[in-house]
């Protein structure tokens, strides 16, 4: 699995290499080292799975949220609220949600149930302000309510923000696409051209 993946960069880094050559043969001599930096790039980047997971908790982390405040502010404590929210989540967090229970169980302190959490970008914010108010004794279902709200917000804002942004990402893919047709089926035979009506003597 992991060679075919290693493959397919690979092939990525040189087939990008090769274009880029194309249009510019200037830069033949580096081109090793543009393979290199551009398989180090690609490599960098994360999976389609990862990517996909990524997304799922994201769009499932203010409906986790808003069930917990709910269940709590029906009366219900963190871990029985844990214990009737976990099956019904679909993305890794499930998995998650899960350790927790099982930490929480054995008297783990809330910093050390929720580490996992915390060592996620997306999830990190959001489980720093819980674990805080579990050690200070606050309320818990405001925050988790307010929290929720706060993620779906910042998830649609920046839905919006991607989408302003598509014409100018696809503008660069689109722009390499035609410029190599450009260059070779008008700027060339423009040049051929003027060449052949000079008059050397």
């Amino acid at each position: 699995m992991r060679l075919n993946k290693f493959n397919r960069l690979n092939k990525s880094a040189l087939m990008f290499s090769f274009v880029l050559v194309l249009i510019f043969p200037k830069i033949l001599l580096i081109s090793p080292a543009i393979y290199w930096f551009t398989l180090r790039v690609i490599q960098s980047l994360p999976s389609k799975e990862q990517a996909r997971s990524h997304l799922a908790i994201e769009a499932e982390l203010p409906f986790f949220g808003q069930i917990l405040a709910a269940l709590i502010t029906a009366g219900a404590n963190l871990l029985t609220a844990l214990e009737v929210v976990t099956p019904l989540l679909t993305s890794d967090l499930q998995r998650r949600a899960v350790r927790t229970i099982d930490l929480l169980k054995v008297g783990a302190s809330p910093s050390m149930a929720w580490q996992e959490w915390k060592e996620d970008p997306v999830t990190c914010d959001w489980v720093g302000g819980l674990v805080r108010a579990q050690e200070r004794g606050r309320p818990l279902a405001n925050l988790l309510r307010v929290s929720a709200v706060s993620l779906a917000e910042h998830r649609h804002r920046k839905a919006r923000m991607q989408v302003s942004k598509l014409g100018v990402k696809l503008s660069l893919p689109i722009g390499i696409c035609f410029l190599p047709a450009f260059i070779f089926g008008a700027i060339v035979p423009i040049v051929i051209t003027f060449f052949s009506t000079l008059k050397f003597f």
